[in-house]
């Protein structure tokens, strides 16, 4: 085992909170996040939160040269989210992780991190739960919900805030990265995805489980429990919540009882037991690595009905790689895609947009490994923006943004013409990838740009200039006003005595020729 790997201070309290220990662990810069909290859309364009923000995130690196990263969805409160952030650092940085680079004993270390989170959890709510039983007590048997809270407003109201305090609980990704090999622990939907570069391709894999009554491991562990999994599958939801793993929810554990639908099962259905893998090799193939709450792809998934979420997220992501100059551009440019698409199919009040009156909170954190990062901030002249991504044609050196300049610059300066990416060959359901065009589609987050135009010619003058081909000339009546002001452009006027300086445009001539075709009208 190695030695502790971090030197931990006291820290100073602000106001009533203390500042979290983990913000002494030196943060991962190869990775970055992105977020959004939870919407409920309004017909006047307007939007409200349903509930606090409940996601929670971190990235670490240590200073052996592990990484470690956490994605945690949390419900019913952020109690338990909150725990396990601040937990599962403490249980995998400060010496546990074995020097030998053992897939099997690092497996080990990661499963029951997740383990002692979920019971270090669970005795944080001990004292609530015994107040809780004892007010119980208290109350009389065989009176329905109504008669107990007229009788014992007081004791109902106890009963109540107790209950806020046991109840929540959180989906948990963690991935690890120790001697160049991944490894990974979830519980819950939150999702990890590991994008890969082969021959031209990306390749998308899923390496988390989603624990929740679509998955057939699942169902078939809660049939053996005695549960109806026909029914399940239909509803999706045990105890409101959809996830059969998770951390905390120890009303869905040890309080299964009092829900009627899983209150029948053996043993408890909701578990803490978390899927584990690793390690995967992180080879030069490998581009980067996402982790994201359900709130990414159910919202992409509502909006747009598509069977590959997954792909659709990496090929978000990687055409962020084209055109951001940083990690956070890239995460935040995803999120924020994914988040126009939603709200726009609402507003489009087509037949999806009743799947689109909310969405959850959204967090994605993006790993980097091989995947070059665009430059965003490089000034040329006029060239389409627009890059959506394509492995075959990935250039060596990083794309360009085009900023168009207000006045031409010198030949001898400009920029060799950049091409721009042809696209992926686009499939159903995948509104995130299209082909280059002067009009964008509104699911793309690309720039709209002109066509190419003659260094004298601006996109603002080129459909005056089209309009008036061919129709002889035209009088203009500012036409003066421009020439005065082109005169002047490069005269320095000497300040008078009182400190101003002659007017840049003479009004006499344009006064002049207004009031004779004024004349000629009338």
């Amino acid at each position: 085992m190695s030695s502790p790997q971090f030197k931990l201070h006291k820290r100073p309290v602000v106001g009533h909170q203390a500042i979290s220990w983990t913000d002494d662990l030196p943060v991962c810069h190869l990775s970055a996040v992105g977020f959004s909290t939870n919407q409920v859309y309004r017909p006047d364009g307007g939007r409200n939160e349903e509930h606090e923000f409940e996601d929670r995130f971190f990235h670490f690196k240590s200073d052996t040269g592990a990484y470690l990263y956490g994605m945690f969805d949390g419900h019913d409160g952020t109690r338990v989210a909150e725990f396990a952030l601040q937990r599962f650092p403490a249980e995998l940085l400060l010496g546990q992780l074995p020097d030998s680079g053992n897939d099997s004993k690092i497996k080990s270390v990661l499963q029951q991190a997740f383990l002692n989170v979920e019971h270090q959890s669970n005795e944080a709510i001990d004292e609530a739960l015994a107040d809780r039983t004892r007010a119980k007590y208290k109350l009389p048997e065989g009176n329905t919900d109504y008669d107990l809270y007229k009788s014992h407003p007081d004791l109902v109201a106890q009963i109540q805030h107790l209950d806020a305090q046991i109840a929540g609980g959180t989906t948990a990704v963690v991935c690890l990265i120790h001697k160049h090999k991944l490894y990974l622990g979830n519980v819950g939907d939150s999702r990890a995805l590991l994008v890969t570069r082969a021959n031209g391709k990306l390749n998308v894999k899923q390496i988390s489980t989603d624990h929740n009554t679509s998955n057939e491991d699942e169902l078939l562990r809660l049939d053996q429990l005695g549960l109806d999994t026909t029914k399940l599958s239909k509803g999706r939801q045990l105890g409101g919540h959809e996830n059969t793993r998770s951390l905390g929810d120890y009303s869905m554990k040890g309080g299964y009882k009092e829900f009627d639908i899983i209150s029948m099962a053996s043993g408890e259905p909701v578990i803490a037991e978390p899927y584990v893998i690793g390690g995967i090799p992180l080879a030069g193939e490998c581009g980067f690595l996402c982790m994201f709450t359900n709130g990414l792809y159910k919202s992409l998934e509502e909006a747009t009905a598509t069977t590959h979420v997954n792909q659709d997220i990496a090929y978000m992501v990687a055409q962020e790689f084209n055109v951001q100059s940083t990690l956070s551009g890239v995460a935040q440019g995803v999120v924020d895609k994914v988040l126009r698409i939603h709200h726009d199919t609402y507003l489009q009040n087509n037949m999806r947009a009743k799947f689109c009156e909310k969405r959850d909170d959204i967090t994605l954190l993006v790993r980097n490994f091989n995947f070059p990062l665009g430059n965003s901030l490089r000034q040329t002249y006029n060239s389409p923006v627009t890059v959506p991504y394509s492995e075959s044609n990935v250039r060596s050196d990083p794309p360009t943004l085009y900023i168009p300049s207000l006045s031409p610059p010198p030949l001898d300066s400009m920029p060799a013409l950049q091409i721009v990416p042809e696209s992926v060959t686009p499939t159903p359901h995948m509104p995130v990838v299209s082909t280059p065009s002067p009009v964008t589609s509104s699911h793309t987050s690309t720039v709209d740009s002109h066509e190419s135009l003659p260094l004298d010619q601006s996109p603002q003058n080129t459909q005056d200039t089209k309009s008036s081909e061919g129709s002889g000339p035209q009088p203009n009546m500012v036409s003066c006003i421009i020439d005065t002001m082109n005169k002047h452009n490069n005269d320095e006027e000497e300040p008078d005595a009182d400190g101003l300086i002659q007017s840049y445009v003479d009004f006499t001539e344009f006064i002049t020729k207004y009031n004779a075709a004024i004349a000629n009208l009338e």
